[in-house]
């Protein structure tokens, strides 16, 4: 088994951290070492072979290293690629499993449609592209706002944990009559957001055809579903979502558009690339992460 050159004084079983022998560590990408019994001779593997399907045990012959549900926080790894690889393996991407979209004209109440099929404990995003400055928008119970910068463009976006009892769409107010255009996301197989909320970087704006959302942190690198968006100034929404990403939610209302797309990426730091969009004009973006469960 290939040296590692931290060394544990004993395994590490806290949920929620990585499983350790005392002298290296046992799982990485590509192949899972295979341990001797004097690595780690007090843990043993039940099921024999190497498993490297996410939610099942990660062994090696014969001691057993961890699962999916553990090895869930890498910042104590050795190395931080060695840690997206370890990821790799006991991670599966969220998944968007359906999006809505809806205009208002302008006005203080906001219709916004959600998705259909909800289930229970699934996460939802909402994002709102506002014309002008609204100074703030309030999102119904049960929604928790993680960002809100107002300006000429203005860009909202909060998340829900569903609770399967949601209706067709929730009403959002502004602090001012503004047109709106929003897109939201039903998301599966992502973490409890309760427990780890989906995060947001900070704002970035400009005047020009490209928005460009900024470079995104995650409290810790893993298998997750990444969504860049801007609210812009116009009907015109943007021609192409940055490299990489798909899913195109672009559309317009009457003085303001959104556009908005997602990707699947293991990464430590996220910084999409930029929209390209008709004309110039003033714009408001951001990215957004959400975690694996």
């Amino acid at each position: 088994m290939a040296d590692i050159t931290r060394t544990f004084e004993v395994p590490n079983r806290v949920p929620g951290k990585l499983v350790f022998g005392p002298k290296r560590v046992l799982a990485t990408f590509g192949s899972i070492e295979t341990p001797t019994p004097a690595d780690l001779p007090d843990v043993l593997c039940p099921q024999g072979p190497t498993s490297q399907v996410p939610g099942q045990a990660i062994c090696g012959l014969p001691l057993c290293v961890g699962t999916s549900k553990e090895i869930i926080d890498f910042t104590n790894f050795v190395d931080d690629a060695l840690a997206l690889t370890a990821a790799k393996v006991v991670q599966s991407f969220p998944v968007v499993a359906g999006n809505a979209q809806s205009t208002n004209v302008s006005g203080t109440s906001h219709t916004v449609s959600l998705p259909a099929s909800i289930g229970s404990g699934e996460t939802l995003i909402a994002i709102m592209a506002m014309s002008t400055s609204p100074i703030s928008v309030t999102f119904p119970a049960g929604w928790t706002k993680i960002f809100d910068f107002a300006g000429t463009s203005s860009l909202a976006i909060a998340w829900r944990k569903a609770d399967g009892g949601e209706g067709a769409s929730i009403t959002v107010t502004s602090a001012s009559a503004v047109v709106s255009a929003n897109v939201t996301y039903r998301i599966t197989g992502a973490t409890d957001p309760t427990v780890q909320p989906p995060e947001v970087s900070a704002q970035a704006s400009a005047s020009d055809a490209n928005p460009d959302p900024a470079l995104l942190s995650p409290a810790f690198p893993a298998a997750h579903l990444w969504i860049a968006c801007y609210a812009g100034n116009g009907a015109g929404p943007e021609l192409t979502l940055p490299s990489g990403y798909g899913n195109d939610q672009s559309h317009a209302g009457a003085s303001v558009h959104i556009g908005a797309g997602d990707r699947n990426l293991l990464a430590i730091t996220e910084n999409p690339g930029t929209f390209t969009k008709t004309g110039t004009a003033q714009w408001r973006a951001a990215t957004v992460v959400i975690y694996p469960s």
